[in-house]
């Protein structure tokens, strides 16, 4: 009875190796070098095991059927897989199996994040290492591929220039320095409230303004030397002298920029010391006096008032008849060529 007891114990344990086939572990990827950080996805090729334990080389282990990892650090890397079914155990070990390629560090500096856009240019110092090839991104739509590149933007506004280094493996590394401001120049408009003058003691008034930016500073240039500043966009100004002004207005915007505009011309007109010279200063009534104002040049109307109640608009020269005695104060109003 034990004898056939034993029999029936070794065939069955025949049948049961049989059945589940010899265990055989192995396995492929879908990369095996590549730039860091390098995802690597296993395909588990195994035969006839149930389960698996992966050590990845890299500190990692898994029990996945296929799983996946990320190498991070260059170098060399050994993968091992262990596959086991009820009854064996077998081990594959695929020596330097992955390996992971070393990265160029991108770096980059620039002397100015600002400028305005009258003046912009921006000068990039690349301090990038183990990289053969440069790639700019200036934001703007311009890129650029120099080693140490300049650049001008066409356009006011905020802008993240990006660096992207890469290396003789074709691995890239990239930075981004930002923001970089371009401030707009304002654009300004200027005005005074008249371009004669007929008294040099008279005050003039300035106004400006911007269209687009803030002004932290109005430098008002009156043309006759004087320069006068301002936080409001209005100045007033006596002269006190005559001949002809070319004033202007520089502004400073609240982020630096300058921009300056002509206000215009302002005619100061120096007044004739004009005379009134006559034919007669006595007489008896009806009395006819002739009238002369001198210098008679560049007068354009004379309004003449005789004193007695009548008044005429006339040339240099006037005849009047005075119908009654008395005494009379004759004036004349000048207006001169200019509007004077």
């Amino acid at each position: 009875m034990p004898f056939h007891l034993r029999l029936f114990v070794v065939i069955l344990f025949f049948i049961n190796a049989d059945f589940l086939g010899q265990l055989t572990p192995s396995f492929t990827s879908d990369v095996t070098v590549g730039c860091s950080p390098l995802v690597v996805n296993f395909n588990n090729t195994s035969q006839n095991a149930t389960n698996y334990s992966w050590d990845f080389g890299n500190g990692i282990q898994s029990s996945l059927t296929n799983p996946s990892t990320t190498y991070t650090t260059p170098g060399f890397y050994t993968v091992k897989l262990i596959a086991q079914n009820a009854t064996d155990t077998d081990s594959i070990i695929q020596v330097n199996y992955i390996q992971v390629l070393n990265l160029p560090t991108a770096a980059f500096s620039t002397v100015s994040i600002s400028n305005c856009f009258s003046d912009n240019s921006f000068d990039f110092n690349n301090a990038s290492s183990g990289a053969i090839n440069y790639t700019w991104d200036f934001n703007d739509g311009n890129t650029s591929t120099d080693i140490n590149p300049s650049h001008q933007y066409n356009l006011t506004g905020v802008f993240n220039v990006t660096l992207v280094a890469t290396n003789s493996s074709g691995c890239s590394h990239d930075t981004t320095m930002g923001p970089i401001h371009v401030y707009p120049n304002p654009n300004l408009s200027a005005s005074i409230d008249t371009n004669l003058l007929c008294d040099s003691n008279a005050t003039v008034n300035f106004t400006g303004s911007s269209s687009n930016t803030s002004i932290a500073n109005w430098s008002w240039r009156t043309g006759d030397g004087n320069i006068s500043n301002t936080v409001v966009g209005n100045f007033s100004y006596n002269y006190n002298a005559t001949g002809i002004f070319n004033p202007t207005l520089l502004a400073t915007s609240n982020n630096g920029c300058i921009d300056s505009v002509s206000i215009g011309t302002l005619n100061i007109v120096e007044l004739e010391n004009y005379s009134i010279t006559t034919s007669s200063n006595s007489g008896c009534p009806p009395l006819q006096v002739n009238f002369n104002v001198t210098p008679n040049q560049n007068i354009q109307q004379i309004t003449w008032d005789f004193g007695d109640g009548n008044s005429a608009n006339t040339t240099p020269s006037s005849s009047h008849i005075f119908d009654s005695s008395g005494v009379f104060t004759v004036n004349a109003t000048i207006t001169d060529a200019n509007g004077c």
